[in-house]
């Protein structure tokens, strides 16, 4: 049930970062807030893989993405692909006063899609509007459903953890996986960005480079062709009838 075959669009290396990402946007954006044309998404950490997801899905329905990134360069990344609404990822200060700059005084989102911590969950709960959803995706000092029913009792809070989901039903996920790939090989989902290193002497760098927030996309770890083959020159097979 956990394994769907490649589509034959995209690189094995693109594959690899799909499945988690886009299962997890359209879990959240999808089936849970129900986003549509005109709604506005507040996206934490959004030049990641599952933000990347997350800005491709609202501009593809229509909805209106408010991103958080933590340097220059991303912002102009996600710039490229049609984001105008931006704040910090790194200074939860100055994130509100950014927002409440692009909202005004008495604009609030439709929904957050967070992933970050401490005071971005109580600020980002202050641009909310009532009734609005919450879809928590982090892993570190998250609220539980108490906390937030005590501060927030009006919000649809949701904790999504993809790595659970598929463990509990392994059926479900492989629908999502089937559907993901259809949408793939018809252009509908196209991949995040990636970063790869190789498997066996690039871990070390591929890690700190997520350690330090120095990505876009996916950093994936990519296995050599087990016959030693490269994507470049050209290989004689024969035999090529036989098993």
């Amino acid at each position: 049930s956990l394994v769907a075959r490649k589509p034959r669009n995209i690189s094995f290396e693109e594959a690899a970062s799909m499945p988690t990402v886009w299962s997890t946007v359209d879990v959240a954006l999808g089936e849970l807030a129900k986003v549509k044309a005109g709604d506005k998404v507040l996206v934490h950490a959004a030049a990641g893989g599952v933000g990347y997801a997350a800005i491709q899905y609202c501009l593809s329905v229509g909805a209106i993405p408010y991103c958080t990134v933590g340097s220059d360069k991303k912002r102009e990344f996600l710039e490229s692909l049609g984001v105008r609404y931006f704040g910090s990822s790194r200074d939860a200060d100055l994130f509100s006063r950014e927002m409440r700059d692009l909202l005004g005084e008495s604009g609030r989102v439709d929904a957050v899609l967070n992933s970050l911590s401490g005071e971005f969950i109580s600020e980002s709960l202050l641009l909310l509007k009532d009734g609005g959803y919450f879809l928590e995706i982090g892993k570190r000092d998250i609220w539980s459903e108490e906390r937030m029913a005590e501060e927030r009792p009006d919000v649809k809070y949701h904790m999504i953890a993809i790595d659970h989901m598929m463990e509990e039903d392994p059926v479900w996920f492989g629908g999502v996986l089937r559907g993901l790939c259809e949408r793939t090989e018809r252009g509908v989902v196209k991949p995040v960005p990636v970063t790869c290193y190789p498997f066996r002497d690039g871990y070390l760098d591929a890690m700190r480079l997520m350690q330090r927030g120095g990505h876009t996309g996916k950093v994936v770890l990519s296995l050599p062709s087990s016959m030693g083959l490269s994507g470049e020159g050209t290989y004689l097979i024969t035999g090529g009838t036989g098993a």
